[in-house]
């Protein structure tokens, strides 16, 4: 599996983008939980405003949106994204269809592909250009 994360500025420039290789993943669930949380994690390093995390997966985006604790099998996972989001002054989840998330989606792809991991600052790479 791989994952990818776009993050972009309030007027839709690109700050960011960045994709890895996922060798040890259960289900496509935990691959977007692991995207969302590497969204925050370079969010709390990089981003000072309102941060929105988009997934198209309605069960990731209930679980970190959710107050109480998580006994699911992304528990782990969610765990550490909530205790990450506590560093961002403003963050929200909110939930996309699919053709919504097309970049992240085609930035996965390419770490699968390629077998390769990246971030980009203020840059994507061709495939999503």
């Amino acid at each position: 599996a791989g994952l990818g994360v776009v993050v972009r500025h309030s007027k839709g420039s690109v700050q960011f983008t960045t994709w890895r290789v996922l060798f040890r993943c259960a289900d496509a669930a935990e691959a977007e939980a692991i995207a969302c949380v590497e969204g925050i994690r370079l969010a709390t390093q990089w981003c000072r405003q309102l941060v929105i995390i988009e997934s198209d997966c309605a069960r990731v985006v209930a679980v970190l949106h959710s107050k109480s604790m998580d006994k699911s099998t992304l528990s782990f996972v969610v765990a550490e994204g909530k205790e990450l989001s506590q560093l961002l002054s403003k963050w929200r989840m909110s939930q996309v269809k699919r053709e919504g998330n097309q970049v992240a989606n085609e930035l996965a792809l390419l770490a699968r592909r390629t077998v390769h991991s990246a971030v980009l600052l203020r840059n994507s790479p061709a495939c999503v250009s």
